[in-house]
């Protein structure tokens, strides 16, 4: 049976992926309530607003498929 004798310390990265997953959290929650205002005064479509969102998530995609491959 394992036992774990160390505790886990928070390094500069740690803390460094908290902020960041906060900093998305906020980006996509706070979008969201906006983005009707937004639509009505750029005269979007409903289509098109929500193009917004889907590029974003590709992005987001395409960035974690692709990551590892610029840090090696």
């Amino acid at each position: 049976m394992l036992q774990k004798t160390e505790r886990m310390t928070r390094d500069q990265f740690t803390w460094l992926t908290y902020l960041m997953l906060g900093y998305y959290s906020y980006f996509i929650n706070g979008l969201g309530p906006v983005m009707p205002f937004l639509r009505t005064e750029l005269g979007m479509s409903y289509t098109l607003s929500s193009l917004h969102f889907s590029a974003f998530a590709v992005g987001i995609l395409l960035a974690g498929l692709g990551s590892d491959r610029i840090v090696q």
